[in-house]
């Protein structure tokens, strides 16, 4: 059945798109350059502390108490004729003082796109995104964002770590985290023209 349905090709207008083809990366932040932030800072929830920075590999930053915040401040637009399909990002939480690795928690809101209202998006379910252990101690993440529906995300945030309960993130107070990186795809890469 599965390759039945990868065979499967729909016509909207003079593009054909099949959704066995990969995804387009829209935006992507690889944070590989030291103190360069890309555009994110923690929106320090609590604190007021915005602390993120890059050592050249990574996007570190540390929860001072409550859970971290990440913001994107720039907008992201996918192709006019494109889906949305995914955020991806590659984390690693470590706990202080000994600065071991330690399990990715995803409790509460993991991404949240346009203020997650009426005409935005919150994940925050199991089945709405997936969790990989890929070496290191990193976790590749992967939400899905195909619900949402705008052209455009205007505001994008990713709340790295979590806690053992959606609003109670005392477990994660002195935490460090490290993210390699952040890519937003949509389903553009799958278009070609159709034959004349």
């Amino acid at each position: 059945m599965k390759s039945c349905m990868a065979a499967i090709v729909l016509f909207t207008g003079l593009v054909c798109v099949s959704p066995a083809t990969p995804a387009a990366t829209v935006a992507e932040f690889e944070f590989d350059r030291e103190g360069r932030t890309e555009g994110w800072r923690d929106r320090g929830k609590g604190t007021g502390v915005d602390d993120l920075t890059s050592d050249g590999q990574s996007l570190v930053g540390t929860s001072p108490g409550v859970d971290p915040q990440l913001i994107c401040g720039r907008d992201i637009r996918r192709a006019s004729y494109a889906q949305w399909e995914s955020v991806i990002f590659r984390i690693r939480e470590t706990e202080t003082p000994d600065g071991e690795p330690i399990e990715f928690n995803p409790t509460g809101v993991l991404v949240e796109i346009n203020g997650g209202g009426r005409r935005g998006l919150r994940v925050v379910k199991r089945g709405e995104f997936t969790i990989e252990e890929s070496g290191d101690g990193f976790y590749t993440v992967t939400v899905n964002i195909a619900a949402f529906e705008g052209d455009t995300i205007n505001d994008l945030r990713l709340d790295p770590i979590g806690g053992t309960s959606s609003n109670s993130n005392s477990d994660t107070a002195g935490n460090t985290f490290e993210i390699d990186f952040i890519r937003v795809t949509d389903s553009s890469s799958v278009v070609v023209e159709e034959p004349e």
